[in-house]
């Protein structure tokens, strides 16, 4: 995925029946992870671990 201009993040990420999964903290379940998916988890993590909503 690209790089985008937000801090760092260690994401859960896992291989499901081939498709590639990311943990979304507020859903509280694993995603498919598309580009779309990829830039909303970067802002989720932003908002709740810098900016402190939540």
């Amino acid at each position: 995925m690209v790089d985008l201009n937000l801090p760092k993040i260690d994401f859960n990420i896992r291989k499901n029946e081939g498709k590639v999964e990311i943990f979304d903290i507020v859903r509280k379940k694993y995603v498919a992870l598309t580009p779309e998916e990829w830039v909303r988890q970067h802002f989720v993590h932003f908002l709740v671990n810098e900016k402190g909503v939540f």
